[in-house]
């Protein structure tokens, strides 16, 4: 299943190239956070939503930028066990490892025949067919699949085509 909803998204490994960090707005309190994350709730304002209703899906610097040719997203450094949380309201579509190089995944299906994508999670704290609101914590970062560290892979897709995250998520 995991293939064809891949195909179908024409989701693609993302490659390593270093870019500047980024720098996001203040966290919230460990006690917030903690507690909200543990719920699977939305953590409270860990990083701000732009224009585009987008946010960045977890704290740390860009690793890789999109290329739009062999790195369809972007990958997010951090450490294992960070949130990694819903770019953008959505409903879980797929849970799982079903693509090579990915480790743990998370897939969500947006309005607008968006689709983004979370991958090398250390742990998963949604299950598919679940309604998640932007901000809400979907996963832990982790290194699973084909990558030398912790990191998230990120991905938005709209009608199966990748864009460049970057181009939606708020500025730094």
């Amino acid at each position: 299943m995991a293939a064809r909803l891949l195909r179908a998204s024409n989701a693609a490994t993302g490659g390593r190239l270093s870019a500047p960090p980024l720098t996001a707005a203040p966290a919230a309190s460990a006690s917030e956070s903690g507690a909200a994350a543990a719920a699977g709730q939305p953590v409270t304002a860990p990083l701000a939503a732009g224009a585009s209703g987008w946010m960045w899906p977890a704290r740390g610097p860009v690793l890789a930028s999109f290329d739009g040719k062999t790195r369809k997203g972007i990958d997010i450094g951090g450490n294992v066990g960070e949130p990694v949380v819903a770019a953008m309201d959505g409903t879980v579509s797929y849970v799982g490892e079903g693509i090579e190089g990915f480790g743990l995944i998370v897939i969500l299906q947006h309005a607008d025949d968006y689709v983004s994508v979370y991958a090398h999670n250390d742990k998963v704290v949604v299950k598919e067919g679940d309604a998640v609101k932007r901000g809400q914590t979907i996963a832990r970062m982790g290194k699973s699949g084909n990558t030398d560290r912790p990191k998230l892979h990120f991905q938005i897709r709209r009608a199966g085509k990748a864009i460049d995250p970057e181009s939606v998520l708020p500025k730094s």
